[in-house]
């Protein structure tokens, strides 16, 4: 499977979240329990999102290396079918242009 953009978490409304604690009209105060927690709970789920959109890379990176390995395999199978084809043709080549005698 590939990663898409859809795979990758969404942590937009998180940041909006975060960056709303910090504006100077904000009704949670930062200094109180309840605004700590509230950051608190925000950057969890931020690092949270993080990890996951780290390990949907690292799955594309992996998937990618496969991929390439294989295709690698099978260029070099091509090139030597290719290889013999062009042997085997000139071997062709070698007996048709041969002086036959016929013993008859």
């Amino acid at each position: 499977m590939i990663a898409t953009e859809l795979d990758i978490p969404n942590a937009a409304p998180i940041l909006t979240s975060l960056s709303a604690l910090v504006a100077p009209n904000c009704p949670i105060a930062l200094d109180s329990p309840e605004g700590q927690a509230y950051a608190d709970s925000l950057f969890a789920h931020l690092k949270a999102l993080n990890r996951e959109a780290h390990a949907v890379v690292q799955r594309s990176k992996q998937l990618t290396a496969s991929s390439r390995a294989l295709m690698d395999e099978r260029l070099l199978k091509l090139q030597n079918l290719l290889y013999e084809k062009r042997h085997l043709e000139k071997e062709i080549e070698k007996c048709q242009e041969y002086g036959w005698r016929w013993i008859e």
